[in-house]
């Protein structure tokens, strides 16, 4: 059985303090087990001042993880600081490891990744946890799909790093007292255990007119609609105003035609050139719809979530994800989804939610199967 420990500091100035901090909640003389593992978000800001990296010094454990936006757990959150859950077992075994950078061969590089830690239990996993930076020429279809070749369909859950930046800058993958823009971390789990992975989508029924035809695209980059560039699509659908644009709490639905759900795609950020850089992979050919979410949408979507979540049977903890684009759409309110999740474990099941640039978590199939899926403008939960 997997035991989980929850702890949070948001004192970036003192890295020693910060480290303390969290020492004393975990407490691990006491609630060690024979294996462990971290799962760590954070500001960008405890991997520059070496928080991070003294935390991982202190731990006998490894640790690996993302930054966030905002991340937090039953009892704290916060946009400025650090969220650590520690799994610990005597019967699950957890095996890391840290990618090479990403770079043209990067399907090779993640691959060899897996395969190297692999090797070491000589056999698949029951599950692996997937931390990725966010790579603007990577898309996260790609990373999932990848892994799921050379694992044979291990079930993957995990997400991708975002940070505080205009142009997510700083987002990084954490792996122990390292950190990467272009290396993915990998947590395998070996054991008898059985996680229920849940994704909670916002609905689709609130869309901006003007449906277009994406007619310029390349991997994850959009640049036309309906023959125009991007910008001239998002200017008729009133989006920019005094040459300012508002996309980042609007979903980009894409429908390839071929009768299958719709994809929501997060747009990160407008290149220079005005291309639009966007979660996942964009198809020219593919219709275009973008959609408006409400705080209600998220908020009451959160709580359908969590709630069916920590009714499940025999639940000892969860990590749980949430798009940035979910984040936005909170306001001024931006512990909502944390609250929702607080009040359904009524205080007795530890939980830690990060935001992220995309969400990596499996889904049911019309046949009743399991298949990974990259998401965004979703809220996943992985349950123990």
């Amino acid at each position: 059985m997997i035991k989980a420990i929850n702890a949070y500091t948001n004192n970036i100035e003192s890295p020693e303090f910060a480290v303390s901090e969290i020492r004393e909640q975990l407490n691990w003389l006491v609630n060690k087990r024979a294996n462990a593992v971290g799962i760590v978000t954070c500001h960008s800001d405890f991997l520059d001042n070496g928080t991070v990296e003294l935390l991982a010094q202190d731990s006998p454990f490894d640790i690996v993880g993302i930054t966030t936006i905002f991340s937090g757990s039953q009892s704290h959150n916060g946009a400025e600081g650090l969220t650590l859950q520690v799994l610990t077992s005597d019967e699950e075994v957890f095996v890391t490891k840290f990618s090479e950078p990403l770079t043209e061969d990067s399907e090779a590089g993640v691959k060899r990744a897996y395969k190297e830690a692999v090797s070491e239990m000589r056999a698949h996993p029951t599950m692996m946890f997937t931390f990725a930076p966010l790579p603007k020429t990577v898309p996260g279809d790609d990373i999932v799909r990848w892994l799921d070749e050379i694992s044979d369909g291990v079930p993957n859950f995990g997400a991708l790093a975002i940070d505080s930046t205009l142009d997510f800058s700083q987002s990084r993958s954490i792996f122990n007292g390292d950190y990467s823009w272009n290396r993915i971390a990998l947590v395998l789990v070996y054991g008898n255990v059985s996680p229920r992975f849940l994704v909670s989508e916002l609905p689709e029924i609130n869309m901006l007119p003007g449906q277009g035809v994406v007619t310029g695209a390349n991997v994850n980059v959009l640049t036309e609609v309906d023959g125009a560039p991007l910008l001239q699509y998002l200017d008729s659908l009133g989006l920019i105003s005094e040459g300012m644009i508002t996309i980042e709490d609007k979903p980009f639905f894409f429908d390839s035609g071929d009768g299958s759900k719709p994809i929501a795609r997060a747009l990160l950020f407008i290149t220079d050139e005005g291309n639009g850089v966007l979660g996942g992979r964009v198809h020219v050919g593919d219709t275009i719809r973008i959609g408006v979410n409400s705080y209600e949408d998220v908020v009451n979507s959160a709580k359908l979530m969590f709630d069916t979540a920590f009714n499940l049977p025999n639940v000892s903890n969860i990590v749980s994800c949430s798009c940035m684009s979910r984040f936005f759409c909170l306001g001024e309110n931006t512990s909502g989804e944390i609250d929702m999740a607080a009040t359904a474990s009524g205080g007795n099941v530890p939980f830690i939610i990060g935001y992220t640039g995309g969400e990596i978590c499996p889904v049911p199939t019309a046949t009743g199967e399991s298949v990974n899926r990259f998401h965004n403008f979703t809220l996943t939960a992985c349950v123990f």
